[in-house]
């Protein structure tokens, strides 16, 4: 280890050492009994000189590991695109399969795949270009050609990336300039079967749209953001819709009676709004802005593709059946001051909020795709200018790329 990173953990662990008793004997007093505000304005304090030692102190020791088997040492990034790869060159298959097929498949029909669709696919990211941190532990593509197919998993994950950072751009800015609340709801309802999905997705917009009319939530609802997603259930052979919604409320909503609502309301009002009364549970939480890399969690879940590969890609029937049922659906809807937010974000008026430099990116990557996995061509470290390129890059097209139906 060089001696300005040892002379520097030193440092650390002395600092660490130092704060640890107060930090760790004030959460214990918090679990327990609570704090007054005094003493709560000072955990938070601690617990952020705390993790951002320990998060110092790792990234050290992991770097000087990374010195003496350096080759080799980017093998987490080549492992996650690797993996997102071969479920593009899986949907490739897929591809081929149904178009080889189309004339037999007039019964159920699986549309819009042509030769040019799948080599699309096929050419998809097999050579791009990424940044790291200084651990190789977190990445991102910068430069890649991409297929931009809604099932392709490579692009599912830059996507879902852009979608987080211009997602928190919109919360960041209502926070910034209102005084609000909000509220992380989950709606549910029994699993359905292949048959039904297409029915199903139509009667969850419709009641989502009838819950937002009932006087209860039209009075609290400031704004919102809502995601349809679908998962699969492979024992049962069913699909399981449901919405992750971010809504702001007033900024009272939990202390004033007239605005508050109980869980049990919640789950009342969703099932007269889905008219299903099997619906046996609904989950309502405050957004507790848990962040990572920048990101709130509850925005990460709310950037997410409408399904996970893994279950779309079960079998040749589940493929066809969310390829033909998710056909033309509306999968993120905004209203209020989230739509409100929308328009001013794809004018580029919030780029400001866009927070790009959470992470401070060190190396540079290439990699191709042969023998089915990513070989690394080159890497090296990232000059000042090139970073700021990279940040200015992402705040400035991201506006112009995020592509949401609102």
């Amino acid at each position: 280890m060089l001696k300005k990173d040892l002379e520097e953990l030193e440092e650390l662990e002395q600092a660490k050492s130092d704060i640890s008793w107060e930090y760790q004997s004030l959460k214990t007093e918090y679990k327990r009994e609570g704090l007054i505000e005094e003493d709560l304005i000072r955990l938070i304090e601690l617990e952020k000189q705390f993790n951002y030692i320990k998060n110092r102190i790792n990234e050290i020791r992991i770097h000087d590991e990374l010195t003496h088997n350096f080759d080799n040492a980017d093998y987490q990034i080549r492992d996650k695109y690797t993996e997102l790869k071969q479920g593009n060159v899986l949907l490739s298959k897929h591809y081929d399969y149904f178009y080889k097929i189309k004339d037999e498949n007039i019964d159920k029909p699986i549309g819009n795949i042509t030769e040019n669709r799948i080599e699309r696919v096929k050419c998809c990211s097999n050579y791009f270009t990424a940044v790291a941190d200084r651990t190789l532990q977190k990445s991102k593509i910068v430069k890649a050609i991409r297929c931009k197919d809604k099932f392709c998993p490579v692009c599912q994950k830059i996507k879902s990336t852009k979608n987080a950072l211009a997602i928190e751009a919109m919360y960041n800015y209502l926070k910034d300039t209102t005084k609000l609340n909000y509220l992380f709801i989950t709606l549910t309802a029994p699993n359905i079967k292949g048959d039904e999905l297409n029915k199903e997705l139509l009667s969850y917009s419709k009641s989502f749209e009838r819950m937002i009319k009932v006087k209860r939530v039209d009075r609290i609802n400031k704004g919102y953001i809502a995601k349809l997603e679908i998962t699969y259930n492979a024992e049962e052979d069913t699909y399981h819709p449901h919405y992750h919604i971010l809504m702001a409320v007033p900024n009272q909503y939990f202390k004033n009676p007239d605005y508050y609502i109980k869980q049990n309301e919640w789950l009342e009002i969703w099932q007269k709004a889905k008219r299903d009364k099997n619906i046996t549970q609904v989950d309502v939480r405050k957004v507790q802005n848990k962040n990572i890399d920048g990101i709130s969690s509850e925005v990460l879940e709310l950037a997410k593709y409408m399904a996970k590969s893994a279950d779309y890609f079960n079998s040749l029937d589940v493929f066809e059946t969310y390829y033909n049922e998710t056909h033309k659906k509306r999968f993120m809807r905004y209203g209020g001051l989230f739509k409100e937010s929308l328009k001013e974000f794809k004018k580029g008026n919030l780029n400001k909020y866009i927070n790009a430099n959470a992470i401070d990116w060190y190396f540079i990557i290439k990699y191709s795709y042969k023998y089915d996995a990513y070989k690394k061509q080159s890497i090296r470290n990232l000059t000042d200018e090139e970073k700021l390129q990279i940040i200015n890059a992402e705040i400035n097209n991201l506006s112009k790329e995020f592509d949401v139906e609102y």
